[in-house]
């Protein structure tokens, strides 16, 4: 068990490379899966963390329990099919099955803009952004 964990890892790693992944290649649907399924108990917090910025405590302990629970096993399912159906080019083109983010540790771009638009990546943004003094 001990040397599979560990192969996984490696092909993760193999597969990411130094190299951008190519979109629409067996080899990204794989990889895709893959991630999916060791990332997505991160749903269940990500979830839970939404619901209490957005309700009163009371209605996000319970509402993000029932859809982090569901984003969870939904994350889970399309990893398992990802990775069990790599070799064949189904959806069309080897297109994710989920679209926004197809696997968790992908931000979207509009999440990380700055002001106008703008994908701002320097620490003193960041700095900013996180309210701490400088």
């Amino acid at each position: 068990m001990k040397r599979l964990i560990c192969f996984v890892f490696a092909a993760i790693i193999f597969m990411n490379g130094a190299a951008a992944l190519a979109e629409g290649t067996a080899k990204d649907k794989l990889t895709r899966g893959v991630i999916n399924i060791f990332v997505s108990p991160m749903e269940f917090f990500k979830s839970m963390s939404k619901a209490y910025e957005s309700h009163d405590p009371a209605l996000a302990f319970f509402l993000g329990i029932t859809k982090g629970s569901w984003m969870t096993l939904r994350r889970f399912s399309v990893g398992f099919y990802e990775t069990f159906t790599f070799p064949f080019p189904l959806p069309q083109g080897y297109a994710p099955v989920i679209e926004e983010p197809d696997y968790l540790g992908r931000l979207k771009a509009e999440e990380d803009a700055g002001p106008g638009g703008e994908a701002l990546e320097s620490a003193e943004y960041n700095l900013q952004r996180s309210g701490l003094p400088e």
